[in-house]
């Protein structure tokens, strides 16, 4: 090869190797993007568990409340 062409490869090999460390970057930030919205995510599973968990022990809560009502007026005899 004539030293010419040898530049013009070397330089398109440069080009790919600056290319592929770009790209190498870009997804190495998108992998730590993707791992920080799995997090998040996670977190935000275990707050809407709780919260129904709360919700859920609230409603029982009202229930029980509503049966001692119930009773109470029924000795009072002020139920319907």
């Amino acid at each position: 090869m004539t030293e010419n062409t040898e530049n013009l490869v070397l330089k398109q090999l440069q080009a790919l190797r600056a290319s592929q460390s770009r790209m190498e970057a870009s997804q190495s930030r998108t992998e730590s993007d993707i791992q920080d919205i799995k997090l998040r995510l996670g977190t935000l599973e275990k707050g809407l568990a709780e919260g129904f968990l709360s919700y859920s022990r609230q409603q029982l809560e009202i229930d029980r409340l509503n049966e001692r009502l119930a009773r109470v007026e029924k000795r009072l005899e002020l139920a319907d």
